[in-house]
């Protein structure tokens, strides 16, 4: 059986890389029903959601913070272990 080595430097880069994917830009809207869920949870709430086109509609947008960055879950935990093993082992 044949066993697969991957660099540190490209787990890092492949959490980079899916980090900034949840990148998006900012979109306007008044009366947005999402602030009020970030008041009532009392914290800091990042959504952006696009609808797909659907007939004669064009693809609808709404969303929160969408031009802020958040630690996405999963993926900046492989972030936050790597960068904690690379610390070790440079001493």
């Amino acid at each position: 059986m044949s066993s697969i080595f991957l660099p540190r430097r490209a787990i890092i880069q492949a959490g980079l890389a899916f980090g900034l994917s949840g990148c998006a830009s900012a979109v306007a809207t008044n009366n947005n029903p999402l602030a009020a869920l970030q008041t009532r949870a009392g914290g800091r709430l990042g959504v952006h959601i696009m609808v797909p086109e659907t007939g004669r509609q064009t693809g609808r947008q709404i969303g929160l913070n969408s031009d802020e960055r958040f630690g996405m879950a999963s993926t900046f935990k492989m972030l936050l272990a790597a960068i904690i093993l690379r610390r070790a082992d440079a001493g």
